[in-house]
């Protein structure tokens, strides 16, 4: 009996936070408003009317929407007006979910 115990103590519950940690975020979306500073492979950088830099993570859900339709990152030119839809994470940057152009 104690050895189940013990592999409980020692394999799930730290399984367990692992999991919760590295789990997708809940977070309702955040919008975000701006000018396109440039856009790379992992990263996307909007100027806001203050002057600051936003930086948002580019991940496998982030879309690239012009009216209404989507389209690719490359097609998007810099200093473009923009809003960003974005989620917090676990590393820091939010991750834009969808990136509107024109909008």
């Amino acid at each position: 009996m104690a050895r189940i115990s013990l592999l409980a103590i020692f394999v799930f519950v730290p399984l367990a936070l692992v999991v919760s940690v590295f789990s997708e975020p809940k977070a309702p979306l955040a919008e975000f408003h701006g000018t396109l500073k440039s856009i790379t492979k992992k990263k996307i950088f909007v100027t806001t009317a203050g002057e600051q830099v936003l930086i948002f993570h580019r991940g496998k859900r982030t879309r690239f929407i012009e009216n209404g339709k989507e389209i690719g990152a490359e097609e998007v030119p810099p200093k473009s007006t923009v809003t960003v839809d974005a989620v917090p994470t676990v590393w820091g940057d939010p991750e834009a979910i969808d990136v509107i152009v024109g909008k």
